[in-house]
């Protein structure tokens, strides 16, 4: 089973660390492609909940059943969503409102930046074709904090039901 990813905050991005290497190897992100040929909703049906904390278990469990399959593009796309449903989200830190699950001796899990570039644009693109309403915003939520100016992630991140409230007045 892959682990999660760390990396060294302040560090050359381009060192042998692998840090950033969502963003700075083509190989690793994952596709638009990628996310259609892989049922990405299959790990967290049954869980009944909208929390992605609840959801980096499943996906943490079928990575090492995509990996013993031989299956390395639905371990790279389930590695990415147990990556995505894993970091936490700090509203009351404007600058920077993802956190990362895990730091230990300057060393982090990811964080949401470490998606920007390309990842972000295929993120941004498959938010509206899931059904998981906490995934849908999670990736959407994080789309959209890593690219501002695309419209597809506000509309998804927007607070869910929020056309249903009626103004009393």
């Amino acid at each position: 089973m892959e682990p999660c990813e760390l990396s060294r905050p302040g560090q050359d991005p381009t060192a042998e660390s692998g840090l950033n290497r969502h963003e700075l190897e083509p190989s690793r992100i994952v596709t638009a492609e990628d996310f259609e040929a892989v049922d990405i909703e299959a790990p967290i049906r049954e869980l009944g909940i909208a929390d992605p904390h609840a959801m980096f278990a499943p996906y943490n469990q079928v990575i090492a059943a995509a990996n013993e399959a031989g299956n390395a593009q639905a371990q790279r796309v389930y590695v990415l969503l147990r990556d995505i449903c894993g970091m936490f989200l700090q509203p009351s830190s404007r600058a920077a409102p993802w956190v990362p699950m895990t730091t230990y001796n300057g060393i982090r899990s990811v964080i949401a930046e470490d998606f920007r570039g390309p990842q972000t644009g295929v993120l941004s693109s498959i938010v509206g074709q899931i059904v998981n309403a906490g995934l849908r915003a999670r990736i959407a939520a994080i789309a959209r904090s890593n690219n501002r100016r695309d419209g597809r992630s506000a509309v998804w991140s927007a607070p869910l039901g929020v056309d249903r409230i009626k103004p009393r007045f």
